[in-house]
């Protein structure tokens, strides 16, 4: 964790914690004199999460620290989980790792993890688990159960059956070409051993966490001090490198509103993106909508100014006294100005994978547009349309992610 000008970062996917102060307008000495709090740290998504993992994958939302926490045993077997991280894709009958993150963004040691096929696999100290897919092709599901604690979790990737062509050595065909302090990101290729223990990532000279590998992909976790801007993403397998890729390492730091924060009020906050001077794309999700409003919506996207300030701004409105936190994450890199539909259909294929009820027909339908858009460029606005109006629905909220993940993919600025 590293501290600048009195502000505290953990993490790429900044959240900003801050008191609202109720002000009466004809009365100066009502004013709040209490000190303001700010709250820097990492929060799962995927990309999802996604990957944005991301995977989403992933969606990847939380962000794991590289540390672990033990569950104490009165919590029998529970901790607060926020996500279950899982490499984009799987293998049959290979090995895989997943890793379970909860909402300090740590890596959770003790926790079951129920998978296809009724098994269940339980986190090492390291807060992952490895396990060998045994089920056919198609939507791999793992979840951990609700309790009196906290709610469902469920997190999901896709099976793939064995390539017709296997390449002996490690092969890449997708990967970030940013990277955000302590936000996860995701590899796509093939050749990784499924084992976070034999597969690595190195950035700009430090050895990444892997918290999730199968054969085809891994995710991990860039360091929180590996020095900003350019630099190489070494990858490797069984200690055997592959040859250098070219990433950006960024960091996202928010500013806080100037002054007091009054309810009824207009306010902005802003987001420097340091470590580039390219534009960014970043998703802004509001935590807290029963105390504020985002200007743009609670869920929105924007895109830095890019030279050497670098800047987006936030505008809120508060609502109400209290606390607020807003989350702040790298949405997608590259060109912003076309969305990337191979990824829109990846993350609606997870959405539909762990759909359930009545959202299932709700993705049927979302899916007839994802096809009408491959076919027909002039279609991706009724698609981005679609996602939005699902997202406005209130969808349960591992699908969700895969929504929101979708739209900023879909979406043009």
């Amino acid at each position: 964790m590293g501290e600048e000008c009195g502000r505290e970062y953990a993490g790429d996917d900044v959240r900003h914690a801050e008191q609202i102060v109720c002000v009466e307008r004809d009365s100066l000495r009502r004013r709040g004199r209490g000190r303001i709090d700010f709250m820097y740290r990492s929060f799962a998504t995927a990309a999802a999460l996604t990957a944005t993992v991301c995977v989403c994958v992933a969606i990847f939302p939380l962000r794991a620290s590289g540390q672990q926490k033990q569950i104490p045993p009165e919590l029998n077997g529970h901790a607060s989980v926020a996500e279950i991280v899982l490499p984009p894709e799987l293998e049959v009958e290979k090995p895989a790792t997943l890793a379970v993150v909860d909402s300090d963004g740590l890596l959770v040691e003790g926790v079951t993890v129920s998978l296809p096929g009724g098994r269940r696999v339980t986190t090492d100290a390291t807060g992952r688990a490895r396990f060998v897919v045994t089920s056919e092709p198609g939507a791999f599901i793992a979840e951990v159960a609700a309790s009196a604690l906290q709610p469902r979790v469920r997190g999901y990737s896709l099976i793939r059956a064995h390539p017709a062509e296997n390449s002996s050595g490690l092969t890449v065909s997708e990967y970030p070409h940013t990277l955000v302090h302590g936000q996860p990101a995701a590899v796509m290729g093939y050749g990784f051993r499924g084992d976070a223990e034999f597969d690595g990532a190195n950035v700009g000279g430090k050895t990444a966490m892997i918290l999730a590998a199968s054969p085809m992909g891994i995710v991990f976790q860039t360091v929180e001090d590996a020095s900003l801007g350019p630099a190489s993403l070494v990858l490797s397998v069984a200690g055997i490198k592959r040859e250098p890729l070219s990433v950006t390492i960024v960091a996202l730091q928010i500013t806080r509103p100037a002054g007091t924060v009054v309810v009824g009020n207009k306010d902005e906050m802003f987001v420097r993106v340091a470590g580039t001077e390219q534009k960014i794309m970043l998703a802004v999700e509001n935590l807290s909508p029963e105390v504020l409003d985002l200007t743009e919506g609670n869920f929105h996207s924007v895109i830095s100014s890019g030279g050497v300030l670098n800047e987006a701004t936030i505008g809120i409105r508060a609502r109400g006294a209290g606390d607020f936190s807003v989350s702040v994450h790298l949405a997608r890199s590259g060109n912003a100005a076309a969305p990337d539909l191979k990824l829109v259909r990846r993350e609606l294929m997870a959405a539909q994978g762990l759909a359930e009820g009545a959202w299932s027909g709700r993705m049927d339908r979302a899916l007839v547009r994802m096809d009408r858009a491959e076919r027909n460029p002039r279609n991706v606005a009724k698609l981005e349309q679609e996602i939005a109006k699902m997202l406005a629905e209130n969808p349960p909220v591992d699908v969700k992610r895969h929504f929101q993940a979708a739209w900023l993919a879909v979406s043009q600025k």
